[in-house]
């Protein structure tokens, strides 16, 4: 981790509570450790804005022309991922729900 407060807002912990606590060696169990912490993390707005995060990271703002007075005239905002990559039809798959038509 980093003192830097900028770089500290970064990073997102989360925590899922547990009625029991398993061993280390409870290999049988896993699957129904998988369900709770699923279903504990349903709803959760933490959750959500990691996600959020996760998604945004995956694009970049490419400049196109000079910087005037400190701003951007123009540029194009890219996705990371080649084109028809798994990861971008990942992608396309998390914004159908925000789908619009203009």
């Amino acid at each position: 981790m980093t003192d830097n407060p900028e770089d500290r807002a970064r990073y997102i912990r989360l925590n899922v509570m547990f009625d029991i606590r398993l061993g280390l060696n409870k290999v049988d169990q896993l699957d129904m450790l998988e369900t709770t912490t699923r279903l504990s993390a349903r709803g959760s707005l933490e959750l959500r804005d990691a996600g959020d995060r996760l998604i945004a990271s995956s694009f970049c703002l490419e400049r196109e022309g000079p910087v005037i007075k400190g701003r951007v005239c123009k540029g194009s905002i890219r996705c990371r991922f080649d084109p028809g990559s798994d990861d971008a039809k990942s992608i396309g798959t998390a914004f159908q729900p925000y789908h619009a038509r203009f």
